[in-house]
């Protein structure tokens, strides 16, 4: 996603935020590979950086952006 409207399109869809949701939480929970492993890089620190933020990070749409 390139833009912050991208995102917030992405996260308020009825169908992709959940897929999104359930997909990194499964990948968080495995405990035998890396995030490297799973996803290779750069992805690997996206859901690092996912683990340690979560939606109420997400800009929303009242935020101003620089």
């Amino acid at each position: 996603m390139k833009s912050v409207a991208g995102i917030q399109a992405y996260l308020s869809h009825l169908v992709l935020r959940p897929r999104l949701t359930e997909g990194a939480e499964a990948a968080l929970s495995v405990e035998e590979h890396s995030g490297y492993e799973i996803f290779g890089s750069p992805n690997d620190m996206k859901l690092a950086f996912s683990k340690r933020t979560g939606p109420q990070d997400t800009p929303s749409p009242d935020r101003k952006t620089r």
